[in-house]
């Protein structure tokens, strides 16, 4: 699971690095991940938290879901986003393939909106941050 633009976190790091984001010009975005554990709880949750364009169905749909993502943000005429995933346990234990599919979505959309090659007036810096609970953060299990 070792994706550029995404972030581990512990959670107890979570109101000094929203602290530095803003200080730092970044737009937040956050998901609660409390009711999220595979696939398609993450899908209902994020359909009205995270900036999309076209809009999502709520349906699961990854290929959907990384052109709705980057056109959303993209809409937002902003050089930095963030996103903040909280309480990422839920899904990282009982469906970490799914986790792995997102993260790898995620990093797929920071990487092409790094670049003006797909039509965008600047490169536009998003970075994911998943905020586990607890000290441990070895994701080897």
């Amino acid at each position: 699971m070792n994706h550029p633009h995404v972030i581990w976190e512990n959670e107890s790091n979570k109101p000094e690095l929203i602290r530095t984001l803003r200080d730092n010009g970044y737009d937040i975005f956050e998901i609660n991940g409390e009711i999220i554990h595979d696939l398609e709880t993450f899908f209902h949750q994020i359909v009205n938290i995270l900036p999309q364009d076209p809009p999502l169905s709520g349906q699961v749909n990854l290929d959907a879901f990384v052109d709705s993502l980057w056109g959303g943000i993209d809409n937002l005429s902003v050089e930095k986003v963030a996103i903040l995933w909280t309480q990422i346990n839920n899904m990282l234990y009982s469906a970490p393939q799914d986790l792995e599919k997102l993260t790898v979505c995620f990093n797929d959309v920071a990487e092409s909106l790094l670049t003006t090659e797909f039509g965008l007036d600047k490169p536009i810096v998003l970075t994911v941050y998943l905020f586990r609970n607890g000290n441990d953060l070895n994701l080897d299990n």
